[in-house]
């Protein structure tokens, strides 16, 4: 109801304008036309009667008289000479006859002894007359006056005539543009009355609702920007239940070892020795526990924007190999060597501890899916003003088809490999969130059992000074 009435809004409004825009025309033609015509009587009456004067001045006998006469004989224009002693003679229809021959000998007391005309508007009895006068001059004696006179009944009858034209005018044209109107209105109300649909189940999380798109115009872009929040919404709402579906999987899997071997320590009869190795699992179980609980912190507060990094121009040649060296205990345990191969003095923008976490995070992963007796190389070199950081491994590999899924959280290559050393799904995600957070960007390079290759890159500080510079 509320689209339609603006619908309604959309028509008056067309409506209002179509017509004050035609009135306003209408009424500057009315008084355009009348005062074009009547300027342009007075200034036929004056010069008729100017050159009938001009005439008779020369000739003023009888048949030069009559002449003039008869040459104004018509329904609604009269002529009226008037000499000094009284004598006049009138051509005029008969309702104009006194007052053209009143209005001379009005003209003649007035007239002085040089030549002019003289055109007055008269209103008698509602019908309005325009008369002109015209000295008869002889010499520099004054011998009589011209008058002509006209009534304005075809001003009257033109004007009256285009009222009606513009009333059917301004009918004709409101009639095709409430047509017109209709349909344009309605051809750009039923798209947003359409959105208004679709918003409404959007509200209702029903995220898989389409705007149909019609044309290149700004409600068609409208239209595309809602399709895109759409698509935005049901990505959202799909990613959430997965994710969901994971955390709860994730927690299952170690409460339940955690809950089985507890009810087992209760046992009376249990031997100490059983009682230790049950203990030590429920102890791994709980550290994986706390490790999926701190990565789901940290990617929540990177979806909010709430991680902000305490940056600072480091050499980051020390502490990859700090950092390296932490990790060393782990790769002995499992049987690879951890290599590295460090540029020195290579500076970079960056949070010392969540950078480490970057390290770190990249090295487990390459840890965990390399094959015993394997290798992990890291290297860090400088490449057209930015520093590079591989990490290199000779694991299992990814397929091409994995590859694309590996920043997906909770995603996992092989699921018994990752268990199996505490991995919890979420390393990757992490890195590459911080990664863009330093303004780095990551990339990995991968063949299906000969290992694997990540690249990130960061801009150098030093390059960042000769700039500024």
């Amino acid at each position: 109801m509320k689209m339609k009435h603006v619908t309604t809004k959309w028509m008056a409004m067309i409506l209002v304008i179509m017509i004050t825009g035609l009135g306003l025309l209408g009424f500057l033609c009315f008084l355009i036309i009348k005062e074009e015509y009547k300027l342009y009587m007075k200034s036929f009456l004056r010069d008729r009667s100017r050159s009938y004067a001009v005439f008779l001045a020369h000739d003023f006998s009888r048949d030069a008289l009559w002449h003039v006469l008869g040459m104004e004989n018509g329904p609604t224009t009269g002529l009226c000479v008037l000499t000094t002693d009284g004598r006049s003679w009138v051509s005029a229809p008969v309702a104009m006859r006194e007052r053209l021959l009143a209005f001379a000998k009005a003209e003649r007391k007035r007239a002085r002894s040089e030549e002019r005309s003289l055109v007055r508007l008269l209103e008698v009895d509602g019908r309005v007359y325009m008369m002109a006068s015209s000295p008869i001059i002889k010499g520099q004696t004054l011998s009589g006056m011209v008058a002509m006179g006209a009534e304005l009944t075809l001003l009257e009858s033109t004007l009256h005539s285009f009222k009606f034209m513009i009333v059917l005018a301004v009918a004709g044209v409101l009639v095709i543009v409430m047509g017109v109107g209709m349909v344009l209105s309605w051809r750009i109300s039923r798209p947003i009355i359409e959105m208004g649909r679709i918003a409404e189940q959007l509200a209702k999380g029903n995220y898989h609702v389409r705007v149909p798109i019609k044309g290149q115009d700004e409600v068609a872009a409208l239209g595309r920007q809602m399709n895109l929040l759409a698509e935005s919404l049901l990505y959202y709402q799909s990613s959430r239940k997965e994710f969901l579906t994971h955390v709860a999987h994730e927690l299952r899997t170690p409460l339940t070892y955690v809950k089985g071997y507890a009810a087992l320590l209760r046992r009376a009869d249990l031997p100490a020795e059983d009682a230790r190795r049950l203990m030590g699992i429920i102890y791994d179980q709980s550290d994986w526990l706390e490790c999926l609980v701190e990565d789901l912190i940290v990617l929540s507060r990177l979806d909010e924007g709430k991680f902000a990094l305490s940056k600072q121009r480091v050499d980051i040649a020390p502490v990859i190999h700090k950092t390296l060296e932490e990790m060393e205990p782990f790769t002995a345990e499992w049987g690879i060597r951890l290599e590295r191969n460090l540029v020195p003095s290579v500076r970079i923008q960056a949070d010392v501890n969540r950078f480490r976490q970057i390290i770190m995070n990249l090295v487990d992963n390459a840890l965990r899916y390399s094959k015993p007796q394997g290798k992990v190389l890291v290297e860090l070199f400088r490449q057209r003003g930015e520093a590079v950081i591989k990490v290199i491994d000779e694991g299992i590999g990814i397929s091409e088809v994995e590859v694309n899924r590996i920043w997906e959280r909770f995603y996992r290559v092989e699921k018994s490999r990752s268990r199996k050393h505490g991995g919890t799904g979420l390393g990757l995600p992490i890195v590459k969130h911080l990664v863009e957070l330093h303004g780095g960007s990551i990339e990995v390079e991968s063949q299906l059992g000969r290992g694997t290759t990540f690249v990130m890159r960061f801009p150098l500080a030093d390059a960042e000074e000769e700039c500024a510079s």
